[in-house]
């Protein structure tokens, strides 16, 4: 059901009352090339979670558009960014059309987007218009006399396995905590030389200063990356839980360490039995070397 809206307590509202001041993306901009921007339309939307996180669970995508009208100011200092939504298409129609086309031939003007909105401000401005500001890795800034609002769109999916390859956890039955020197060993069997321990920003520790057995907030670094990177391999947790199994959680903190974050994954990996956890996913030693070595996640 449409709605007009030509109050800033209006539009709060409507953001309110549809979550959109949380967790909301800006998905499109859109106007006709004959309306010289003077309506445009602007597609934002979240996803909404029904059951849960799990695999599986039902989850709806959620797209709201808003059609500004009598524009009076158009600022827009967010960069495009097509291939993070929809490269290389366009949106014929009304710009929530399902009906994807060559963006060259379309009569419209959209640009893609997929920022996450951080702030949202919405004032009244003079001569009775609104003045509604997005923050999405940039500043999207309209003045109108009123902006059209519908019920909004929703696509229907489920939680898919997904694997945050910066960031894992390790979860080992409890025969002493390794120490800091191993870590080193281990590295430079698997090719990667003058490895060493430090904190954030400093230089290079002793390997005697690691606080054993709970270095937990120390980082594994190269030597010649020191002076270049604050961070490293970033220990995140390293203890014994209530269950008696070693519990580490590592993520990789300087994108140059890659390589050598793989490296120690494959090492711990072969530590049979171990329960792996990344994402939302779980592996044994095997699934998880197959992994690494595929790309293939497990049955969930």
């Amino acid at each position: 059901m449409k709605a007009i809206l030509n109050e800033a307590s209006q539009i709060e509202k409507y953001f309110d009352d549809n979550e959109l001041f949380d967790d909301t993306y800006l998905y499109r901009i859109y106007y006709d090339k004959k309306t010289e921007k003077k309506e445009i339309s602007i597609v934002v939307g979240y996803r909404y979670y029904y059951e849960g996180y799990k695999i599986g669970d039902k989850i709806g995508d959620r797209e709201f558009m808003f059609r500004f009208k009598g524009i009076s100011k158009y600022k827009n200092g967010i960069a495009s960014d097509a291939k993070r939504i929809f490269a290389g298409v366009a949106y014929e129609g009304d710009g929530v059309s399902t009906k994807y086309i060559d963006a060259n031939k379309s009569k419209n003007i959209i640009q893609t987007y997929g920022w996450h909105i951080t702030d949202i401000v919405i004032e009244n401005a003079n001569n009775g218009k609104i003045s509604i500001a997005f923050e999405a890795n940039g500043l999207l800034e309209i003045v109108s006399e009123e902006i059209e609002v519908g019920d909004y769109k929703e696509t229907i999916g489920k939680v898919e396995p997904w694997v945050d390859d910066d960031e894992v956890a390790f979860i080992l039955p409890f025969s002493g905590t390794p120490y800091p020197k191993e870590w080193v060993e281990w590295l430079n069997n698997a090719g990667e030389k003058k490895v060493v321990w430090r904190i954030y920003g400093s230089k290079e520790g002793n390997i005697d200063e690691v606080t054993y057995p709970n270095y937990t907030g120390w980082f594994l670094q190269k030597k010649d990356r020191i002076n270049k990177n604050d961070y490293g391999i970033f220990i995140e947790e390293l203890k014994v839980g209530d269950d008696n199994f070693l519990h580490i959680k590592m993520s990789v903190k300087d994108k140059e360490l890659d390589k050598m974050f793989a490296k120690l994954l494959r090492v711990f990996g072969k530590m049979s039995p171990v329960k792996v956890i990344s994402g939302n996913c779980e592996f044994n030693a095997a699934q998880w070397l197959e992994y690494l070595d595929t790309g293939r996640l497990p049955e969930c």
